[in-house]
């Protein structure tokens, strides 16, 4: 087969994002959501097709069998990452889709949304279920299941929440709560190429968003690239946005020409308790920014690189 150039990423990017909830909402269970997209290595057939839905994976025996879901790769090591006495566990393959294509073989990225369901409130430790994540795929167990799959690697991010929210049901687990608030919070990480002036110094500020009307305009705050596309990808009706840009580092120098990190705190706040689906929103932004009018903007502002997350949060 003949191989693909690619450069494997040596550090996993852990965005972890505490969302805590008052305890007089009195939501007797605690989610645990594991969102992952890993890469695979995929043979082409004799017409050049790539089959997305062939995978292999193990039973609980140590017996190999093939399925159509991605998540059944990572069942095992999903399983031992999170605390034990879970009730309830549900796996979805959300999207995948070709990244790079040669003549014999391809890239595929797959992403996955793995839940855990608990009976009680319980206070998990993020940090520490994305660490035992990392060591658990480079274990010597869980190597030889993605080996068989030829798996290449995280793609971007693994975002581990805890949410106190009943996301497996529909039905309300308690009473309204009198002036409560839903904050849906969207954080971007995002990197732009910055070149030095003739004094060797960057200029942070001077960002291109869109208005309205579809006219540029200047901007120093990071947040407003992105206003059109968060503003699309929320439920409407919420009666405050707030758009704040937390903090910024130079995260690579390259003799003229740096990197610049920016990230930026993008939020909307609705009257009452809302059951809103913090991936539905985090999956509409993404197909947002693949629209041809936000790729002029990625353009215009020397993007070179991204990562965001999307919360809900009761208040």
């Amino acid at each position: 087969m003949q191989m693909l150039n690619f450069v494997k990423i040596p550090t996993l990017l852990l965005l972890l994002q505490v969302i805590s909830i008052n305890a007089q909402l009195n939501y007797p269970n605690t989610v645990v959501t594991i969102v992952i997209d890993p890469l695979f290595l995929k043979s082409k057939d004799e017409n050049g097709n790539v089959d997305k839905n062939e995978f292999s994976a193990r039973l609980e025996s140590g017996e190999y069998y093939s399925t159509n879901k991605c998540c059944d790769v990572f069942r095992e090591v999903a399983q031992s990452s999170v605390p034990g006495n879970w009730k309830k566990y549900r796996c979805i393959d959300v999207n995948s889709e070709i990244m790079t294509t040669n003549k014999n073989s391809a890239v595929l990225k797959v992403v996955l949304n793995l839940k855990f369901l608990y009976t009680d409130e319980k206070e998990f430790n993020k940090s520490t279920i994305a660490r035992t994540i990392m060591n658990n795929l480079n274990n010597g167990n869980s190597s030889e299941v993605l080996a068989n799959n030829e798996y290449m690697g995280i793609a971007t991010v693994v975002w581990v929440e805890t949410n106190a929210i009943d996301v497996f049901s529909n039905k309300p687990t308690s009473s309204p709560v009198t002036n409560a608030e839903t904050v849906v919070t969207i954080v971007t990480k995002t990197n732009f190429f910055r070149w030095r002036d003739a004094k060797g110094g960057i200029q942070i500020g001077n960002f291109l968003a869109q208005s309205d009307s579809g006219e540029y305009y200047s901007t120093n705050k990071c947040c407003d690239v992105f206003r059109e596309v968060a503003q699309s990808s929320v439920p409407g009706n919420w009666k405050k946005y707030r758009c704040i840009d937390v903090n910024y580092e130079i995260s690579m120098n390259l003799g003229d020409t740096v990197i610049l990190q920016m990230m930026s705190d993008i939020q909307f706040i609705y009257s009452g308790i809302k059951k809103f689906n913090n991936w539905t929103i985090y999956g509409d932004f993404w197909e947002k920014m693949k629209r041809p009018t936000f790729k002029e903007v990625y353009h215009k502002n020397d993007f070179a690189g991204f990562d965001y997350t999307a919360s809900v949060k009761h208040i």
